[in-house]
C-alpha cells in the first residue's frame, strides 16, 4: 500500500515509503528520454514487485508517473530522499537499488547523458 502523508509543498515531501521513492526516481530515469514506453513501465512494474516487494506496483508506478511530471530535476529527487534511502537500505541494499535504477536507463537502448547523470549521482551521494 502506498505510504503518503498530506503534501505540505512539494510533493516530493508526501512519500515516506523508500520503495514509492525508488519507483520515483525510477520513473524519472525512465522518462529522461522522453514518453516512458509501456516495456519501460512494466519493467519497472517488476522491479518494485520482484525486488523491492511492493505488491502495489500497479499503483505506485501511476503515482510516481504523477510525482515525476511535478519535478523537473532528478537531482531534487535524490536531494529529497537521501536521508530516507540511507536510513532504510543497507550498503548492500543501496547498491542493489542504484543497480536497478541503471537498468531501467539502460532498457530501451544505451543511457543517454542525462540517465547516466542520474546514476552517477545516485552513486555519489548513497555511496559515499
Amino acid at each position: 500500500m502506498l505510504s503518503v502523508k498530506k503534501a505540505d509543498g512539494s510533493v516530493l515531501t508526501a512519500v515516506e515509503d523508500p520503495g514509492t521513492a525508488a519507483a520515483i526516481i525510477m520513473v524519472k530515469t525512465a522518462e529522461c528520454k522522453g514518453i516512458m514506453t509501456d516495456e519501460s513501465r512494466d519493467m519497472i512494474k517488476a522491479i518494485i514487485k520482484d525486488e523491492i516487494g511492493m505488491e502495489d506496483s500497479d499503483e505506485v508506478v501511476p503515482f510516481s508517473e504523477w510525482v515525476s511530471n511535478q519535478i523537473a530535476s532528478p537531482n531534487d529527487i535524490i536531494r529529497q530522499y537521501k536521508s530516507l534511502w540511507m536510513s532504510n537500505l543497507n550498503p548492500t541494499q543501496m547498491s542493489e537499488f542504484i543497480d536497478m535504477v541503471q537498468r531501467v536507463a539502460s532498457h530501451d537502448g544505451e543511457a543517454n547523458a542525462e540517465q547516466k547523470e542520474i546514476v552517477r549521482q545516485m552513486r555519489i551521494r548513497l555511496l559515499s
